[in-house]
């Protein structure tokens, strides 16, 4: 059997281009955009100069816990994984709760979960 070597597509991006990625689709959802591949390919063209097609794409998204989901009438939207979703809620709450309690001391953050060292 000859064996067929086939180019490979990119479907590892660093964490700066993964975090850029992940700001993309939060930005079309808070412009009440419906973020489909296509438009994200394009918008991630334009900031980081991702060229690649569309499947090695939606392989991206995946490995990021992003999954596409229906509404009722047969669309497609695109959503962060539910464990993600409550985990960064969680997070939130607690930065609110930390700033809003008087504390002066400057807060870091650690790793690209933006986890605040208190």
């Amino acid at each position: 059997m000859k064996t067929i070597k086939r180019q490979r597509h990119v479907t590892d991006l660093n964490d700066f281009d993964k975090n850029m990625l992940r700001r993309t689709v939060l930005e079309f959802n808070d412009r009440g955009e419906n973020p489909t591949l296509s438009k994200l390919r394009k918008a991630m063209a334009e900031k980081i100069g991702f060229q690649e097609s569309l499947s090695p794409f939606l392989r991206i998204l995946k490995k990021l816990g992003f999954t596409y989901n229906r509404y009722n009438d047969g669309r497609r939207y695109l959503m962060q994984g539910q464990d993600i979703a409550e985990e960064r809620a969680a997070i939130l709450t607690r930065m609110h709760n930390t700033r809003s309690s008087g504390y002066t001391n400057p807060i870091f953050y650690l790793d690209e979960t933006w986890e605040p060292l208190v």
